[in-house]
């Protein structure tokens, strides 16, 4: 096994450093080989990329990379025999010749730029792809010749002494402060994301008409509204005029009131102006909470969707062509116009509600039965048919912290345990307000340790979760990270929520778009509920603001019409850029968690391909065949 494809935290700090930069060469390589093929139909490359991505070589390398390396091969240098020595001397060398390939194929970029010409072309993408190998080779000469026999060959103290000396370089890649004429090369490779469209109706249209209709019934409700509140400001601040000139005993203190009360009159005329100005602009409820700025966040996030445009083909530049299911049309359409407005509503009460604490029937064909441990409540699924595998998906529902998980939660985990021939466990962990931070990720720990203690092995574990479950999913792999756990062999995240601050750009651009989830007040109360005594921004409640290196694979699904996007895609970036492997799709304007409603055909899509991708992490040869109809309830 290569270096960079091994768990970072059995690596030395120096060697974990290492082995994420050869991860991030291998995916700007991986840039490099797209505009080859290019070059090689004959057509015009990227320039940009390529001289970027060739930047990174030359630069990066020379600066932080190879410095690096030159002190652990200082540390091991007559440690080895003197053929390990000499293959050493050899590396050095090739880090020269290799710096020098480079800057040419800089000097031939510009050139082509001057005379596109299409043999100038086929020269440049034949030069580019020996340099592309030789990299890879060099690259990979170096993990098991020179890295992998310095594990042993290094005490630890050896390697303290390397990460000391280390300390003063600069990190412009792998850091959070990533240089700034890197940041165009690293926003192509991390924000790439796979944009998919499944259905056949054209749902542009209808949803502009739908949102539009949306933010006139809330703007005109506010306007409405306005008068009356208004007319409350001026009566408090009347009252409290008029105490003040009662209360005049002096001319001094005359003149002094007189000026407190134009300052009052001014300040109530300011406020008057905001209160209409937030009722046309119908300002989230929201956005007044502490940190809703995203300010000193050090992270880049979406502004507009049409930010979008700078990791894939985006929903706003294919105006009227995103297509989705006719099921899945109706339903944004109803949720929009009748669980929209529900979700607006008092967190608490709608929580209570009598029909959401109704248990969920079993799905057809498979069992389930509880589980009750010392830790943790939840439900195993198991097929009624043939034995359990020792496989198992660990799955945490959704429901904003506050509401129980109901039938389409355990549809999917059925759904994905049929598919990976897998046995699911459901999480039942405790709500808020009752039960706030960290009772849900101690139930998750719980949950996780139990599998451990059962006997399943880590490598046959996954975990995934929906929406505020999918957050937790996130904030469990860095507490068992943290604690030196084993870690399971990937996690799906649906529509996860991985920043409680409120603070992700999406919030606003998608508030009308999004046909199910609300930017009312309803859901900073609900997480106001769930963080208790704790900051919205603590790396266990908002992923986002933690260190996501050392993490296993990663999928993550989104759709590009919710006002968690952002959630989505802040968290991917930064997880990319610390070295963890991640896979995105965004959805073509689907409702939130679309995955647990079973009667969208664009559910069976995207639950289809997360069977896929935790099949491969179960290193399963493929999904099991057979019918793809989501499983029904009894």
């Amino acid at each position: 096994m290569l270096l960079r494809d091994q768990n970072l935290r059995d690596l030395p700090g120096p060697l974990a450093d290492i082995a994420t930069e050869h991860r991030i060469a291998a995916r700007v390589l991986a840039l490099i080989d797209q505009q080859v093929g290019v070059l090689e139909n004959r057509r015009r490359p990227d320039l940009r990329l390529l001289r970027e991505a060739l930047h990174f070589f030359v630069n990066v390398l020379d600066r932080v990379h190879h410095p690096r390396e030159d002190l652990i091969f200082e540390r091991i240098q007559g440690r080895g025999n003197g053929g390990a020595d000499e293959e050493m001397n050899r590396f050095r060398v090739d880090h020269e010749e290799l710096r020098l390939s480079g800057l040419a194929l800089l000097d031939q970029i510009h050139k082509l730029k001057l005379a596109a010409r299409g043999a100038e072309r086929k020269a440049l993408g034949q030069d580019l792809a020996a340099y592309s190998a030789s990299m890879r080779h060099h690259m990979r000469m170096e993990e098991t010749r020179i890295y992998e026999p310095a594990r042993s060959l290094l005490s630890d103290s050896d390697w303290w002494d390397i990460e000391n000396r280390l300390a003063s370089l600069p990190q412009p890649i792998c850091g959070l402060d990533q240089a700034p004429e890197y940041r165009w090369l690293l926003d192509r490779y991390l924000n790439e994301v796979a944009v998919v469209s499944v259905g056949k109706l054209p749902f542009a249209w209808i949803d502009r008409v739908a949102s539009s209709v949306e933010r006139a019934v809330h703007t005109g409700a506010a306007v409405s509204r306005l008068p009356s509140r208004i007319l409350r400001l001026a009566g408090r601040s009347s009252r409290h005029m008029a105490r003040t000139v009662l209360a005049v005993r002096s001319i001094p203190t005359a003149i002094a009131a007189c000026e407190a009360v134009s300052a009052e009159c001014v300040t109530e005329g300011r406020a008057a102006y905001v209160l209409l100005r937030d009722s046309v602009r119908a300002t989230a409820a929201f956005e007044s909470l502490p940190g809703s700025g995203g300010e000193g966040q050090g992270i880049r996030t979406l502004r507009s969707e049409a930010d979008l445009l700078g990791f894939g083909e985006s929903p706003a530049a294919r105006a009227g062509k995103a297509s989705v299911s006719w099921q899945a049309a109706c339903a944004s359409l109803v949720f929009r116009a009748v669980l929209k407005p529900l979700l607006a509503g008092p967190a608490l009460r709608l929580a209570a509600m009598p029909y959401l604490r109704t248990p969920a029937k079993a799905p057809r064909g498979f069992q389930v039965v509880p589980v009750e441990q010392a830790g943790f409540v939840g439900r195993r699924i198991q097929p009624l048919q043939g034995a359990a595998a020792s496989r198992t998906i660990l799955y945490l529902p959704g429901g904003a912290f506050i509401f129980p998980a109901f039938s389409g939660h355990l549809y999917v985990l059925a759904y994905l345990s049929r598919k990976c021939e897998a046995q699911g466990l459901l999480v039942d962990y405790r709500l808020a307000p009752q039960h706030p931070f960290p009772a849900s990720l101690d139930d998750a720990l719980a949950a996780y340790c139990y599998l451990l203690d059962t006997g399943v092995e880590p490598q046959d574990i996954v975990v995934a979760g929906d929406s505020a479950g999918g957050g937790l999913a996130l904030s469990l792999l860095l507490a068992l990270r943290d604690r030196k756990l084993p870690l399971p062999a990937g996690a799906a995240c649906f529509s996860p929520f991985t920043d409680l601050s409120l603070s992700s750009p999406s919030l606003r651009f998608n508030r009308w778009r999004d046909a199910l989830l609300p930017t009312s007040s309803t859901l900073a109360e609900a997480l106001r509920l769930y963080a208790g005594d704790y900051p919205p921004d603590h790396p266990l409640i908002s992923p986002v603001y933690s260190e996501l290196g050392g993490l296993p694979p990663l999928f993550l699904q989104v759709s590009s019409s919710e006002i968690l996007l952002d959630d989505t895609l802040r968290v991917s970036r930064k997880a990319r850029a610390q070295g963890v492997e991640v896979q995105v799709e965004v959805w073509d304007s689907l409702p939130h968690a679309w995955q647990v409603f079973s009667y969208i055909p664009e559910s069976r899509a995207a639950l289809r391909r997360t069977a896929e991708f935790l099949a491969r992490q179960l290193k399963l040869s493929g999904t099991r065949s057979g019918t793809d109809q989501l499983i029904r309830p009894n």
